[in-house]
């Protein structure tokens, strides 16, 4: 299941990566690329994903957050009108879409989870 349908909308195999990555508002990482559908990445020992049991003891784990989601809007501000249609786009979600778009995706995540111990 596509991430798109966690937040209700429709599934299509189509990605929008390759185009989102050319209208960065940042410096482009060379060492990205999406070929045939393929996001392709660099494998390197200090190119990890960071697992919060692994930062320090003086943890906050709020700023990295926030890091982190800065950089996913940093990535979408190139997108052509992204703020206007971002603007328009939770004005029609609502005051509860993101609760219920992670409702769904636990569930779902969980049922997998067991059909995975289950085989």
């Amino acid at each position: 299941m596509l991430p798109s349908v966690y937040a209700g909308l429709k599934d299509s195999p189509k990605t929008f990566y390759a185009a989102i990555l050319q209208h960065a508002v940042r410096a482009p990482d060379p060492f990205v690329a999406v070929e045939k559908g393929w996001l392709l990445r660099r494998l390197a020992p200090h190119c990890t994903r960071i697992d919060l049991a692994d930062v320090p003891k003086r943890k906050d784990e709020r700023l990295l957050l926030e890091a982190m989601g800065a950089e996913t809007a940093n990535i979408h501000l190139g997108s052509r009108d992204a703020l206007a249609e971002l603007r328009r786009d939770l004005k029609r979600r609502g005051d509860t879409w993101l609760h219920e778009a992670a409702g769904r995706m636990a569930d779902v995540t969980l049922k997998d989870w067991k059909d995975w111990r289950a085989s």
